[in-house]
């Protein structure tokens, strides 16, 4: 982690170029400058830039015989099921609350759940660069949503709306026992139902318990 303060002699606005900016830049360490162009300061304010420098994340998941439900926690634009988890029967399947169906889907996205089915135990290390927050556009309804790259709690994580998420639904999935289980936790690589009782955005964060 390396931090840079800026210190400011007027009052204004600071813009940047975001095709220009290194991903992980951050100021305050909230405002993610990939995301945004600008921001608004007064005279003689100190503007922190932080910077998380990427770094290779391996993670073990082990997955057992039958159905399970998982989640990618690392940063990338998508993966194929056949890449990260070759042992597995393709394709796999996310909820669409909107049909209320299961799709099936031989790319998963970071941040999403996915069902995916495997004949035998096995293990996998999934390899990238860790994916410490992300949002999620959900539907009204039941959704399958995964995990940053730390475990965090759930009911610390936002939203917009906020408070729109049912309280105490919060499912994990056993795949030994095949049942679900209540969870206060997102835990990295596995995925747990939600209900959003309208429309909303998720925003899920584990960004100030990284190095």
């Amino acid at each position: 982690l390396l931090i840079f303060p800026l210190i400011t002699e007027n009052g204004g606005r600071i813009e940047w170029d975001v095709d220009r900016v290194w991903k992980g830049c951050f100021v305050g360490d909230t405002l993610d400058m990939k995301a945004v162009s600008s921001v608004e300061v007064n005279a003689g304010d100190t503007v922190y830039i932080y910077y998380h420098h990427p770094v290779v994340f391996e993670f073990p998941i082990h997955l057992s015989a039958g159905w399970n439900l998982v989640s990618i926690p690392v940063d990338a634009d998508s993966f194929l099921i056949s890449d990260v988890f070759p042992d597995a029967f393709p394709p796999a399947f996310y909820y669409d609350p909107l049909s209320a169906s299961y799709i099936p889907t031989p790319v998963l996205f970071p941040g999403k759940g996915y069902w995916v089915l495997l004949f035998e135990d096995a293990d996998y290390v999934i390899t990238g660069e860790p994916l410490y927050n992300f949002e999620l556009e959900i539907g009204a309804g039941w959704y399958i949503v995964g995990a940053p790259a730390q475990t965090v709690y759930w009911e610390e994580q936002s939203s917009i709306p906020p408070d729109i998420f049912l309280p105490g639904a919060l499912y994990g999935f056993m795949p030994e026992a095949t049942s679900y289980y209540i969870s206060d936790v997102l835990v990295p690589g596995y995925g747990y139902w939600i209900m959003a009782l309208e429309n909303c955005i998720l925003n899920a964060s584990a960004i100030y318990n990284t190095p």
